[in-house]
């Protein structure tokens, strides 16, 4: 405790220099090595969840986010800015890691600058922070969220799906104003040609994904030559796992009714399907929960629920040993207790 007091105080020098906007490149080196002590410090204590709530206790955390952005808007001045802004954020991902669901609306402010820089680091820290916050996430501006969504459209890079899909779902909570702004920006007036495709062919029923022109079957997708659109496709359909979750009004009228993808039929079509690839299978399995279950019974209607009965009835002919059975098993353990009364009201009905 007594060491991290020390560094409070080394950063509130730091930080007034920063203020008054009197800090030079001699300053700028030692600023680095203090935050790169500070963070080989921390990084050596076991008990990482109670250290950083102590600097987030003393206000250590606050006077990191402080700096950064202090530094952030002079990044192009001289190389020493960036490295300092880059130590920065490092330090602030990690403690986030175990503090970020402390922050409280009004520290968004000192969120907004922090993933500036493209390389990965600052939209992990921003990951970090907003992970288990679902307050933070439920505010997040519309234009920012649109800001992200035009990064990944840009960069394509994985880390912009990670953060999208935690702007859509907090802590099993689904977040309609950032779903929404997503869905319109993705599958909008079209598709856009950065995000997935997916088409069942007529006849054959095989179900295949878009990719630089080409339609690749479902089946060869684990084909070493389609490692990265694999790869890629895993992460969107984890982004539209969450982009549905809830039942989603606008996502079930874009996605699923205006371009016919993951329908519940087809949703049970790729999970009875062994040929397919088991990482496809369980992601449309969480998909399907998603979308159409929201073990919620609304009012008299049971339609959505027949969906249950397409489940057990295909339900054996997917492998036990695979994590695919033991989501649905336990999505009909759960949906049987949660519906026990409705369930045997229906069977009564129909005797």
């Amino acid at each position: 405790m007594f060491k991290l007091l020390g560094y409070k105080m080394l950063l509130s020098v730091i930080e007034e220099r920063c203020k008054t906007k009197e800090i030079s490149i001699p300053h700028l080196r030692n600023t680095l090595s203090a935050v790169e002590e500070i963070h080989l410090f921390i990084d050596g204590i076991k008990r990482k969840t109670d250290i950083h709530e102590n600097c987030y206790d003393l206000g250590i955390t606050q006077q990191c986010f402080n700096i950064a952005n202090y530094l952030i808007p002079r990044m192009q001045e001289h190389d020493e800015y960036k490295k300092n802004v880059e130590k920065l954020v490092t330090l602030i991902r990690d403690m986030m890691k175990h503090t970020g669901h402390l922050l409280d609306d009004k520290a968004l402010a000192l969120t907004e600058n922090i993933f500036i820089d493209k390389s990965g680091v600052g939209l992990l820290a921003f990951l970090n922070i907003i992970r288990h916050n679902v307050t933070l996430v439920s505010i997040i501006p519309m234009d920012l969220v649109e800001y992200l969504v035009q990064d990944y459209t840009n960069h394509g890079k994985p880390i912009y799906l990670k953060v999208l899909r935690k702007l859509c779902k907090c802590k099993k909570q689904a977040v309609p104003s950032n779903q929404n702004t997503i869905i319109s920006a993705l599958f909008g007036a079209q598709i856009h040609n950065r995000f997935v495709r997916v088409q069942k062919a007529a006849g054959t029923g095989n179900i295949s994904i878009l990719h630089e022109n080409s339609w690749i079957p479902f089946t060869d997708l684990r084909l070493e030559r389609y490692n990265e659109p694999y790869s890629e496709f895993l992460s969107q359909l984890d982004l539209i796992r969450n982009m549905l979750f809830g039942k989603n009004a606008l996502g079930k009228c874009l996605i699923i009714e205006k371009y016919m993808m993951f329908s519940e039929g087809e949703c049970v079509d790729v999970i009875t399907n062994e040929a397919i690839d088991l990482q496809i299978r369980s992601r449309y399995v969480k998909i399907m929960i998603a979308a159409h279950i929201d073990h919620q019974i609304e009012g008299s209607a049971f339609k959505p629920r027949m969906l249950s009965y397409h489940v057990k009835r295909n339900i054996e002919s997917v492998p036990k040993a695979n994590d695919i059975y033991s989501t649905l098993d336990n999505w009909l353990i759960e949906y049987v207790e949660n519906n026990t009364n409705l369930i045997i009201k229906k069977e009564e009905e129909n005797r």
